[in-house]
């Protein structure tokens, strides 16, 4: 199981391990990003579940709240959410659009 961290998706001029967000250390958070070959084509998912980055993203970007996509899948956490947006503040510039 390889993270976003050890794969290099993370520019490297960041060192997101210093960053705290809301209150967490960003580390623990990326941290739960995972990439996995043959797992959803390869993209990053949350905690190896079949929820990708994209997913959480695209919920948020229709309107969503957090509130409702814990709802509608119990299986993430608000840390979880807070992972995928941190995983794609920290990817910026280095991904490119979908």
């Amino acid at each position: 199981m390889m993270n976003g961290l050890s794969r290099g998706l993370l520019s490297p001029c960041f060192d997101v391990r210093h960053w705290r967000f809301k209150g967490r250390n960003v580390d623990s958070l990326v941290s739960r990003i995972t990439v996995t070959p043959g797992v959803r084509s390869g993209e990053p998912c949350i905690r190896d579940l079949r929820i990708t980055v994209w997913d959480i993203l695209k919920w948020l970007g229709t309107g969503a709240t957090h509130a409702q996509i814990l709802a509608d899948y119990p299986e993430l956490t608000e840390d979880d959410i807070l992972a995928a947006l941190q995983w794609a503040a920290a990817s910026k510039g280095t991904i490119a659009a979908r």
